[in-house]
């Protein structure tokens, strides 16, 4: 992976749960502007609905590298 975008995801992490929901929605703003206007809203509320669940304790985290091999082996078969 390139070094500076491991560094911005290092530096990120850093930050404070207000400010990674901001960054957040830079991002996803930045790629949405070729998206449906009217999807846009609900990545976001399911990503917020999900972060909270997460939060009280309603949904379990896996890292990154489990998600991507079960999204893989879901996409192979």
């Amino acid at each position: 992976m390139n070094p500076a975008f491991e560094e911005v995801v290092a530096s990120a992490r850093t930050l404070p749960d207000p400010e990674k929901e901001e960054l957040v929605r830079i991002l996803i703003s930045d790629l949405g502007e070729g998206l449906n206007a009217s999807v846009l809203p609900a990545w976001i509320d399911e990503a917020e609905s999900r972060y909270g669940a997460y939060l009280q304790g309603e949904m379990l985290a896996s890292p990154i590298s489990e998600a991507a091999a079960r999204v893989r082996t879901r996409i192979s078969t």
